[in-house]
């Protein structure tokens, strides 16, 4: 087989040579071979044919090892692939075998399915006529011995019967007239049982009778009347509602009788009548639960919540009589900066306080009802979570009367708290004097007891949207009206000749607790910015803290996101005051500090740089120019650390060390140097970085970075040296302040360095 294979691929390729030799030919057209160049041109293209033929055979022949491996591999598979297909009709017959008897199993399975369902079906109907039988021999002994509860549990189990199924079951049954009679008597039993337990707990309920009160609601679930008995129960329930409203509205009119009506009794009022609601929610609550089920607390507490606002509305409006509640309030609205009627700070704070303990029973007698509620739907939906009420319950909290009456209370709240704030806060400022350390002015810390008083109380009403609006009403009195003030008092601290002096500053200090409208001093107003600052710090952690307490159950999500959104605004002021600090200090330096900086400074200009071997030795012994300003600069920081409170003296100190860096730039320009004089100006410089170092608390070399620069500039031995710092044959790595314009500016400076020397320079 093999040598007859070689044989036929030897003949194929000779054919394929024929063939592709008579094509060439073909193409050549041999009437056009006529002279000797085509004819060599027409052998080559055949030659080249023949190569490419010869290569094709080659590669043919080489391939003829693997080629008959192959065929050789694949008669030896030829017995086993004939073995395989036997084999695989062999299978097919068992499996078909085995799938015929799989249906005819099933089948007979399927018959046994239906015989068992009807066998239950018959067991069912079998028990459901014994039940029958027992429930009507129960309900007739219970009922003729008054056992109201056995009765019932036999009804309940007769209705708990498929009656379509008994009335199928009957014609089955040999004593059919029994058999429907039997359902008669039950049914009947039912409307009579129905009847005893409504007349029996219209009784009890005349008679408060509490025990028979409980055990007929318990009833009402076995007769599948829950509705029906929540009703009746409600009924009972408002009774008690309406008798603790007219206790309380009794006892605040006695009170207004006998002259006797003390500040808080509303408060007190309130709180007692909803505790009282509560409590008597909480005593029933567990019966309903257990003998309703879940989701049929809504049906109790909807009309109890409908009895309960008749009776805060008349105890809003017994307040509004007796404490001028709308009276107060427009009176509030209607005055103005120069009103003569106004209330007294005193009574509102009263009114105030009594608001808070109103509206915090209000409230959290609402996140109570709202709980229960919350809990029955979770219980109903047999779900893991349940975030939001449903419409319903959502519907009787939102559009009940007590949220009417608690929103209207909350705006006037809000009015009266804005009112005695900012009235609270005119006569901090009206009174305002230098407190004890002489430091800072009173009005900073009265500003924020009063503002800390004013949050706390909205805390204390439990009510978000109460506590979001007064911390947004504190938040625009500090950025707006305290900083307005703050600004006015510092432009009015300066004196008319262009600001204060250090003796000036000095006096002020040693003075004995002036008035700040007699003598204002600027350093004081920075102090007090600066307290502004803590105090905002402390006022808004104090916050965070308490209204993190603001019961978490009943607070829903979204109201703490608002809350954090109110509070972060608030924070938001510290960056308005610190800018404020930066800017006041800014001009305080300017004004009062940098006219005697200056004198100081200005002595650098008349200083010899230009120095021999010799004034450069003298100079080392005896500074020109640095002695005389520390000497300045450490009696005015001396002085000022004394006045400025830290965060305010170090914003000062680092402002003037800020100046006085620029200023000593801004000479230096104006002299002349040599490589003497350079050195020499380090040396100074030096010496006033570490004065400097030594005064401060904080790093200050930053201030003379660009300073020690320009003198290190001046004092290269020539304009070529500057590459040993600058660029990529640097030394060390040295973070630049100058621009390379500027370090050509600083070596003319020079006058030993050729202007064409320092242009050629490539920086």
């Amino acid at each position: 087989l093999v040598s007859q294979t070689r044989q036929t691929n030897i003949t194929v390729c000779s054919d394929r040579y024929i063939d592709n030799w008579f094509c060439a030919v073909k193409m050549a057209e041999i009437s056009e071979l006529t002279s000797r160049n085509a004819i060599l041109d027409s052998l080559a293209v055949l030659r080249d044919k023949q190569k490419n033929i010869d290569n094709e055979l080659d590669s043919l022949l080489e391939k003829q090892g693997q080629l008959d491996n192959k065929m050789s591999s694949l008669l030896h598979t030829v017995p086993n692939i004939e073995g395989l297909l036997s084999d695989s009709y062999r299978l097919n017959d068992i499996v078909k075998e085995a799938s015929q008897l799989a249906e005819a199993v099933s089948s007979k399975v399927r018959l046994l399915d239906v015989a068992k369902s009807r066998v239950f079906d018959c067991m069912k109907r079998v028990d459901d006529i014994i039940d029958l039988k027992d429930c009507v021999d129960g309900v007739q002994s219970a009922m003729k011995s008054k056992d109201y509860e056995k009765a019932a549990a036999h009804v309940h189990r007769f209705l708990s019967l498929d009656e379509n199924f008994l009335k199928e079951t009957g014609p089955d049954v040999k004593k059919v007239d029994s058999f429907m009679s039997s359902m008669g008597i039950l049914q009947s039993a039912s409307t009579e049982l129905k009847q005893v337990i409504e007349e029996k707990f219209k009784e009890a309920v005349q008679n408060h009778d509490q025990h028979n009160i409980e055990r007929y609601l318990k009833l009402y679930p076995l007769l599948n009347l829950h509705s029906e008995g929540l009703k009746r129960f409600a009924s009972y329930v408002c009774r008690k509602v309406a008798s603790f409203g007219t206790s309380a509205s009794a006892k605040i009119e006695a009170a207004v009788d006998s002259d006797n009506l003390k500040d808080g009794a509303f408060g007190q009022s309130f709180n007692t009548y909803f505790e009282n609601v509560a409590v008597l929610i909480e005593q029933y609550s567990p019966i309903i639960e257990t003998h309703y089920g879940p989701g049929w607390l809504f049906l109790l507490l909807q009309p109890l919540q409908a009895e309960c606002d008749k009776h805060v509305a008349k105890l809003c409006e017994l307040l509004d009589s007796h404490r001028h509640l709308k009276r107060t309030v427009q009176m509030v609205q209607l005055s103005g900066p120069s009103a003569q009627e106004k209330p007294s700070g005193k009574e509102v704070d009263a009114l105030l306080t009594e608001l808070t303990h109103v509206l915090s029973s209000m409230e959290l007698y609402f996140q109570y009802l709202r709980k229960k509620l919350l809990a029955d739907e979770l219980d109903a939906s047999q779900s893991q979570t349940v975030d939001q009420l449903g419409e319903e319950a959502t519907s009787m909290l939102t559009n009940s009367q007590t949220t009417t009456l608690e929103h209207n209370l909350v705006s006037n709240f809000l009015i009266l708290e804005n009112f005695f704030m900012k009235e609270s806060y005119s006569k901090a400022l009206a009174m305002s004097t230098t407190s004890s350390d002489g430091l800072s002015s009173s009005v900073t810390d009265d500003l924020f007891f009063i503002l800390q008083k004013c949050l706390r109380r909205s805390v204390s009403c439990v009510v978000v949207d109460c506590t979001c609006a007064m911390i947004n009403n504190v938040s625009t009195l500090l950025v707006t009206d305290f900083k307005e003030v703050i600004l006015q008092r510092f432009k009015s601290s300066f004196l008319v000749g262009g600001g204060y002096d250090f003796a000036d500053i000095q006096s002020m200090f040693q003075s004995a607790k002036p008035t700040l409208e007699d003598q204002p001093s600027p350093q004081m107003t920075l102090n007090d910015i600066e307290l502004t600052i803590e105090n905002i710090q402390k006022l808004c952690a104090q916050l965070q803290m308490e209204c993190s307490k603001m019961s978490p159950q009943g607070t829903q999500p979204s109201h703490l996101k608002k809350l954090d959104s109110c509070i972060a605004n608030l924070r938001s002021g510290i960056a308005v005051f610190k800018a404020l600090l930066q800017d006041s200090v800014s001009q305080f330096c300017n004004d009062s500090l940098l006219a005697k900086l200056t004198l100081s400074i200005e002595v650098f200009a008349t200083v010899k740089w230009v120095v021999t071997q010799d004034e450069y030795q003298v100079f080392e012994i005896n500074e020109p120019f640095v002695p005389q300003l520390i000497s300045c600069v450490d009696g005015l920081i001396k002085e000022l650390k004394v006045v400025l409170l830290p965060r305010p003296f170090e914003i000062v100190a680092d402002d003037i060390i800020g100046s006085i860096a620029y200023l000593i730039e801004k000479e230096i320009f104006k002299c002349s140097f040599n490589q003497l004089g350079g050195v020499l100006l380090e040396r100074e410089l030096r010496s006033l970085l570490s004065f400097a170092s030594s005064l401060m608390d904080w790093a200050v070399r930053d201030k003379f970075a660009r300073l020690l620069q320009v003198s290190t500039i001046l004092s290269l031995s020539s304009p070529k040296e500057i590459h040993d710092y600058w660029g990529p044959t640097a030394s060390g790595p040295i973070a630049w302040r100058l621009t390379p314009s500027e370090i050509r500016k600083i070596m003319s400076l020079r006058i030993d360095f050729r202007s064409e020397d320092v242009s050629r320079l490539k920086l």
